[in-house]
């Protein structure tokens, strides 16, 4: 194949798609304040022509091209863009198969390549026949077996391994519908979104609705807290079925397997997403247990990855890719093991660093603490005490486990372990010291007499450099990091 085509009709259906999400809120705003104008329904056809135009106009303008030597992406109505790649450019081959492309064999597909952006993939195609898929793997794994001078049956092994949804990885962990329910109700990020959500559409829904809100849950806490404590209950179960839903839709059949140089992972219900992972990208490997996951043995593995990595590929409220999203505390290096023999993990022997500096963590919370609760108690003395205690509850808790657990293991020249403890969790990130972009020491002048200080690193990630702190290190401690970072081979 070597002429310019359109992408398969069903692009249209899915631009459109695209579109209508990104435009909804808008659409919800105008419904909200113009459903009694008579010119809603003329509004509301405006904008459903004005998506349909914009959704042809963009397929008709749109083209891509298969040769044996490059991928051509051409498109744009009067900024015009080509958009070439060659085969040995390409780093990651991304797929998704909504339940509906299935029977056609239809399938997106996002190409990333190793300087491309860090925010979106460099080509997309929106709808593409699932052997248009396997040309392009044949003509990547050609270029590659010339290019390495390997031999073809290493190639054609390797492009089997590539092939979409392929089945002959073996499956190094695989979740069941039981630990996603799991994960789902000890997912402690739920509530802070459940709060972002509201005070988002407090900004844009009309006053008076929050206003009975306000009023009905006043008048609930009045009539008995018995009767609250069943409001609060109901709005848990909520959140909890949310969870699920949401959590099931997304880590449904979710597999992670390992081929000769990637990682492979799958998931997703209504939309499976097929996802390879170069190892060379790996910039670390993150441990993380929830306080309620702690209790119950259970813990998550997360993958830092190098810029290229788009948002579609993460949980779009934390920007996290989940390698093993649920696993329990004790077999999380055994698979770990299987699924990345090279890094050779061993669990590590952490020398706490924080834990004679807990004042130093607590005092400046504490101060904040308190500001507030004056403010708050200057208007309402019942409502200041309340929001005080419960404050303080937290911040005295956060703040001493994270002085607590605070620590690092050098676990060989070129490894280190780095654990904190930030927002009820505990987190262990292992990096390799090539993989640190950069080390910085800072300390204050009070600091500075007590030979206490504070140590940064930067790994290289999909948005920004990520930064990893230990705060309150002594001198001798800040000396070793440094050292473990300007140590050369």
């Amino acid at each position: 194949m070597s002429n310019k085509q359109h992408f398969h009709p069903m692009a249209l259906l899915v631009r459109f798609v695209q579109l209508a999400k990104r435009w909804l809120f808008l659409l919800i705003i105008v419904y909200i304040n113009l459903r009694n104008s008579s010119y809603f329904l003329l509004i509301i056809g405006i904008f459903i022509s004005v998506l349909v135009f914009v959704t042809i106009m963009d397929y008709v303008f749109s083209y891509y091209q298969v040769t044996d030597e490059h991928l051509v992406v051409y498109h744009g109505i009067f900024n015009k863009k080509e958009t070439i790649i060659p085969y040995n450019r390409i780093q990651t081959l991304k797929q998704r198969q909504w339940f509906f492309f299935k029977p056609f064999e239809l399938i997106q597909v996002s190409i990333e390549t190793a300087g491309g952006d860090t925010e979106k993939a460099e080509a997309n195609f929106p709808v593409i026949k699932e052997e248009i898929l396997h040309l392009i793997e044949h003509y990547r794994q050609c270029d590659q077996n010339s290019y390495l001078n390997s031999d073809v049956r290493e190639a054609d092994q390797e492009s089997k391994q590539f092939s979409s949804f392929s089945k002959d990885n073996s499956e190094a962990y695989s979740i069941s519908n039981q630990e996603i329910f799991v994960f789902s109700l000890t997912d402690l990020g739920m509530i802070p979104a459940i709060f972002t959500v509201f005070f988002f559409l407090q900004e844009y829904l009309p006053k008076k609705w929050f206003d009975q809100l306000s009023q009905r849950s006043i008048e609930l806490f009045q009539a008995g807290w018995l009767l609250a404590i069943v409001f609060i209950l109901f709005a848990l179960v909520l959140i909890g079925i949310v969870s699920i839903v949401r959590n099931m839709t997304k880590y449904y059949r979710f597999s992670a397997s390992r081929t000769a140089q990637t990682l492979m992972i799958e998931r997703g219900l209504f939309e499976r997403k097929h996802q390879t992972i170069p190892l060379a990208k790996i910039q670390g490997i993150k441990i993380k247990q929830q306080l309620m996951r702690k209790v119950f043995g259970l813990a998550s593995v997360e993958l830092t990855l190098a810029g290229g990595q788009s948002s579609d590929d993460t949980d779009t409220d934390s920007h996290t890719l989940y390698l093993l999203p649920i696993i329990q505390e004790r077999d999380v290096f055994t698979i770990l093991n299987q699924l990345l023999p090279e890094w050779q993990f061993e669990k590590p022997m952490i020398q706490f660093v924080g834990r004679q500096q807990m004042w130093y963590f607590l005092r400046w919370k504490l101060l904040i603490v308190l500001c507030i609760s004056a403010i708050i108690s200057y208007f309402s003395l019942w409502v200041g005490s309340l929001v005080g205690s419960f404050l303080l509850l937290m911040t005295l808790t956060n703040a001493s486990l994270g002085a607590y657990y605070q620590g690092y293991a050098l676990q060989s020249s070129k490894r280190l372990c780095v654990q904190t403890f930030r927002f009820f969790t505990k987190t262990q990130i292992f990096i390799e010291q090539d993989k640190v972009q950069a080390f910085s020491q800072k300390t204050s002048k009070w600091l500075v007499k007590k030979q206490i200080g504070h140590v940064s690193m930067w790994l290289k990630s999909t948005l920004i450099n990520e930064e990893i702190r230990l705060k309150y290190l002594n001198d001798d401690d800040s000396s070793r990091l440094k050292l473990f970072y300007r140590e050369k081979e």
